[in-house]
């Protein structure tokens, strides 16, 4: 099956079980093709080496406009729900955490500006959350790597979606780039930095 049709399966799956609700009706998914090595699994290049499939699954939260401000878990590339595919209606795997918030409810708090959050980032004060060689096929980000140079690409507004409960939604700046690390080969890099004005955090 393509990717697509991957997906269109796991959403009817998940919608049929009642579980497409608390923003992942509107958020996004994303397919991995997957291979098995023996007990081990990794990236698969094409369909004719596909073994199974992973789909993550992401929540969204509809702003004014009916603009979808993604809701991102602690990987950005890995979801707080996802299920492993084998074809059919067959989900031989899934991990579901999901902690409901009244998305009605909220309060209107300044957004610290952009210019702040960028010399927080050159002084090294955001949270990594993504690292990986490009090109790799782990499914899984690396804990550490000494890096030379970052070049961030693409800068935009989320919220921070914890796998233990939480009291509220978080908003935060997610920074995503690449860069290279001592030998000179490229990875993949996302950082998360806290969005709200300082002023208006406890404890600052």
């Amino acid at each position: 099956f393509s990717p697509g049709e991957i997906k269109s399966t796991a959403k009817g799956y998940m919608d049929g079980k009642g579980l497409l609700r608390s923003g992942f009706e509107i958020g996004s998914q994303e397919v991995f093709l997957v291979k098995k090595n023996g007990p081990a699994l990794s990236k698969a290049i094409s369909l004719s080496e596909t073994s199974l499939a992973r789909i993550d699954f992401f929540r969204g939260l509809k702003a004014e406009d009916d603009v979808i401000i993604p809701v991102l878990p602690q990987n950005p590339k890995k979801g707080l729900v996802e299920l492993y595919y084998v074809g059919g209606s067959n989900f031989p795997k899934i991990k579901y955490t999901a902690w409901d918030f009244d998305f009605e409810k909220g309060e209107t708090y300044p957004l610290r500006s952009i210019n702040s959050s960028w010399e927080d980032i050159k002084n090294n004060r955001g949270f990594i959350t993504y690292l990986q060689y490009q090109g790799s096929d782990s499914l899984e980000s690396l804990n550490s790597l000494s890096l030379i140079d970052i070049y961030i690409r693409k800068i935009y507004l989320a919220y921070f979606d914890d796998e233990n409960i939480q009291n509220f939604l978080q908003p935060i700046y997610v920074f995503e780039g690449d860069g290279k690390d001592e030998s000179g080969q490229s990875v993949d890099i996302s950082i998360y930095l806290p969005a709200i004005d300082q002023s208006w955090i406890e404890g600052q």
